[in-house]
């Protein structure tokens, strides 16, 4: 059964792990950079109690049943981000900086289980790579809550990568909700794009400046990786700054 947005509601998974992190980036090059988290707070998700029934003996009662169970299969991570641009060398060492307003900061966060992303290689996501990293994580592209199946759109905004430029509508694509709902794809603020390095997977969303996200508060990135249950998932982050 092929999964959209508008009906993942219905179905018995949702996010496992929801991270609220506070990063901070100072950019020293063109290409995107790694990023401290400065502070985090993990939601294991909601406990649901069990619905109970005392019937009388020779009854037949029959039942609709509404399950929405917590997946390990995925997780989650929202908050803001502030930064600066910076012109420094090799050991650190600045000549000049300059802060950025977070209500005006532009960009992208990405995450990717690699810690050395090859950016001068960044691309969309080649379904070749997507199935051995399904492969990887347990998954396969057939599931509901694969890879595939959930980067089902190809709907999403053009980015620049330092040299590289990815066209819109180019790559996999998805995005995250707003209030508890999801969002039609050409105009959701938290649009998730998926790339590649020909080696690794790159989960992308452009900076929505303190724009309302899943829960009512206001955020500037939304973003959902995949998880092995069976081996818990290392995410490195990097981000792409402004002005």
């Amino acid at each position: 059964m092929k999964m959209t947005k508008e009906n993942n509601k219905k179905l018995p998974i949702s996010i496992m792990v929801l991270a609220l992190l506070m990063v901070t980036l100072s950019m020293v090059s063109g290409e995107p950079a790694g990023i401290a988290i400065d502070s985090n707070q993990t939601d294991p998700g909601l406990t649901i109690q069990p619905d109970n029934r005392t019937d009388p003996g020779g009854t037949i009662t029959t039942l609709v049943l509404d399950a929405l169970q917590q997946t390990n299969r995925w997780k989650a991570y929202v908050g803001n981000i502030t930064g600066s641009l910076t012109l420094s060398d090799s050991t650190g060492s600045t000549i000049f900086s300059w802060t950025l307003e977070q209500s005006g900061i532009t960009g992208e966060i990405y995450s990717s289980r690699s810690n050395n992303v090859a950016w001068g290689d960044i691309r969309c996501a080649d379904t070749t790579v997507i199935d051995d990293e399904e492969s990887f994580l347990g998954l396969t592209g057939s599931e509901a809550y694969s890879i595939t199946e959930t980067f089902n759109e190809t709907i999403h905004e053009g980015l620049t990568i330092g040299p590289a430029l990815i066209g819109s509508d180019t790559c996999f694509s998805t995005s995250t909700y707003v209030n508890d709902n999801p969002q039609p794809q050409a105009s959701a603020d938290f649009q998730l794009i998926l790339l590649d390095d020909t080696i690794d997977l790159v989960y992308t969303t452009p900076i929505s400046a303190e724009t309302t996200g899943y829960d009512g508060s206001l955020f500037d990135f939304q973003l959902i990786v995949p998880n092995n249950p069976q081996d818990t998932t290392t995410y490195y982050f990097y981000a792409q700054i402004g002005g």
